[in-house]
Formats: structure tokens, sequence, C-alpha cells
């Protein structure tokens, strides 16, 4: 989906075609096949949720409750496992839990006895394996005193190749569709599922690292200690995060990883997830040391992509690359790539970075924008 391109004194572009080995090996994980029975149940269950959060959010101190949990970010980003606060009290509605509130609501509504409304419930939670609330956006500005906002969720069936909007529910429950193109720029309560702990409720190891960036100073790119020789990371930016990463999944998961022609492994690597307003649509600074330079070198290829919590795929990934110079194939050149991905990640583009380049220098697929120093 991505076309990838350097400018170099002249149009470098740079096609990628990846394929697995014959003898790749692919780890036996949990892929989760659903029906489309399953998948319509929750659906069912995710809008039934929904419009319960709908209730709740009216009340100020759940607002604040969900706020104060999302601000933790447990597992990187600003989510909130349900059963977490279950049977955290409300002490505004008489003191009574989330769970119960929610139980008074659907009783009242669908004229319930409390017995049943209880297993309406449980059965809905159920049907969404993990279930979270998060704030993947604006988190930090929510006037929870002042501001309700609106709840949506992300549909068990979501393709982002085809879905172009999603529902939402304003504090009266009227419907209301968000587009996927921008980010809002207020806070939104999201409903899903958490796909970054296991069974036991523990986080995986796939989960998001503990900081912005896997190391490297702050500040203005060229007042640091930089060693000769070796290959930086000085900032980036998306112009568009979105084409990546929905708004309503939270921080981006992003991946940097270094190859060479004459290694099948990562010189060095990069981690980062952070917030959103941080990298869409304008600079962050890394000052991040990748690797020296190999000596038997003359080029390297900086690898981007977004993670997914999916599928991993372990073995020897071929990457051919034809490389024009001017509209004229002057390489073509099959990288063999001994590393982990997950299907689903998205491929944010292969930059060749060549010795001979400037010292400082911008690579961009016209979405990614990479400022690289060697």
């Amino acid at each position: 989906m991505r076309k990838i391109n350097k400018l170099f004194f002249c149009l470098l572009t740079v096609l990628i075609i990846s394929s697995c080995n014959k003898n790749e090996e692919i780890n036996p994980v949990n892929r989760e096949t659903e029906n489309s029975d399953a998948i319509t149940q929750r659906n069912v269950a995710l809008e039934k949720m929904a419009l319960l959060v709908v209730d709740a959010v009216k009340n100020e101190e759940f607002r604040e409750l969900i706020k104060q949990e999302a601000d933790k970010q447990f597992d990187g980003d600003y989510d909130v496992l349900y059963e977490r606060i279950a049977r955290r009290q409300l002490k505004s509605s008489n003191s009574v839990s989330i769970n119960d509130f929610f139980v008074k609501s659907i009783s009242q509504k669908e004229q319930k006895s409390e017995n049943e409304a209880q297993d309406n419930l449980e059965q809905m939670v159920n049907n969404i394996p993990d279930f979270q609330i998060s704030v993947p956006v604006n988190c930090d500005k929510w006037d929870t005193k002042n501001y309700v906002p609106l709840v949506t969720y992300i549909p068990a069936n979501f393709d982002e190749k085809t879905f172009t909007k999603i529902k939402a529910f304003d504090q009266d429950g009227n419907v209301v569709w968000l587009s996927l193109d921008k980010a809002p720029d207020f806070p939104v309560i999201v409903l899903g599922r958490c796909e970054r702990i296991d069974e036991n409720g523990k986080l995986k190891d796939m989960a998001l690292p503990p900081d912005d960036g896997s190391g490297g100073a702050t500040g203005v790119y060229d007042n640091f200690d930089y060693i000769p020789n070796s290959l930086y990371l000085i900032k980036l930016k998306f112009n568009d995060l979105s084409n990546y990463e929905p708004w309503f999944y939270g921080k981006p998961e992003i991946y940097i990883d270094i190859h060479s022609d004459n290694s099948q492994y990562p010189y060095g690597q990069l981690y980062s997830h952070p917030t959103r307003s941080k990298v869409d649509e304008v600079y962050k600074t890394y000052n991040h040391k990748f690797c020296s330079w190999p000596s038997n070198d003359s080029r390297l290829y900086v690898k981007c992509y977004e993670k997914d919590n999916n599928i991993t795929i372990t073995g020897s990934i071929k990457i051919k690359a034809a490389i024009t110079l001017a509209g004229i194939v002057t390489l073509s050149k099959e990288l063999s790539i001994q590393s982990k991905y997950q299907e689903g990640d998205d491929d944010m583009g292969t930059y060749m970075i060549l010795k001979s380049d400037p010292s400082t220098a911008k690579y961009t697929n016209s979405n990614l924008v990479l400022y690289i120093k060697h």
C-alpha cells in the first residue's frame, strides 16, 4: 500500500515486494477465526455497552474515574480494562458499583429484573474478550467537569481499507458519525478489546515499550554529542498518521530496523509509541543512535513499520528492492531479513541510506518524513 521514495538531487524510488521463504517458520499462535454470527454478536454487545456507557458518562464522577485510570496507561496507552473498574463505586450514585449502575440501566430500559439484567450484562461482556474502555485521543485535554465525550466502539469486522467512518453516540443517545480521515480535536471514549494482555490478564511481551523511544537525548538535533561514523535518527513526523493507524487505536507503535546487504539481522532498532499529537503533522526529536556504520557496507536500509498485535511470523523474509536513479534501474537487490514481523503490520517504507549522502538528509515517502544523520 505504500510507495517509497527518496529525494537526493534526483528522484530515488524504492519498490518493495516482500514474500516469505518456503523454509520460513511460522510460530504456532492463537489465530482468532470468527464466523459471521460471532461478529454480529460482538457488534451487538459493543453497541449495547456503548449506550450503557453513554448513561454512565453523564456522571461526572464516572468521567473522572475513566480519565484517571486511562492516564495510568497500564499497557502504554490510554486504556482501561473493564474488569478492573467494574466493582468501583460511584459515591454520587448511592455508592453503587459501575457494574450495578449498568445493571440498573438495563433493568429500567428493558423492564427486566435485576437478576435478568445482570445475566444480560455478563453475556455482553463475555462477547467482548478483554473488554476495555479507552480515551485514545486528547485524554490529557479532557475537562471532565464540563465536557461529556462521545462514545463509540471498534466494530469486530473493522477493516481500515473499507471503513471511512464509525458510529458514535452523544450524551442523549443520538447517533454521530465520526470520520476516520482525521483524529478529532476533542476526547472520545472508545470501546473495544485490549490486545496487549494474555489470557491471564498480564501484559504480553509485544505490549508497548516503557517510553517514547528506546534511546537518545532531546533538544535541537544539531546540539548533541555526535559519534562519527554512526547512524542516527534525528527526528520524524507523519503528514497524516491516520494513513497508518486509525485514531481510535491510540498511540502508533513505530518500529524502525536497520539492515544491510551483508547481514540478514538488523544492525540497530528503534521502538517508539509517541502520543499522536507529538508526531502527527509535527516533528518529534529523537537523536537516537541506531548503530555504528559497518565498515564493509556503503549503504544501509532503514525499514519502518507500524506494529499490530497480531500473528507473529518468524523466519527469513525476502525483500526485493529495485532502485531507480533518474528513471534508470541501477540496482536490483534481494535482501533476506531474519526477524519477527506481524501479519497485518503496516509497512511505512524502506529507505536506502548511502554513505555518500549528505551527513544529515531528509528521507520521505510523502507521508512519513525522517531526518537521518550519519
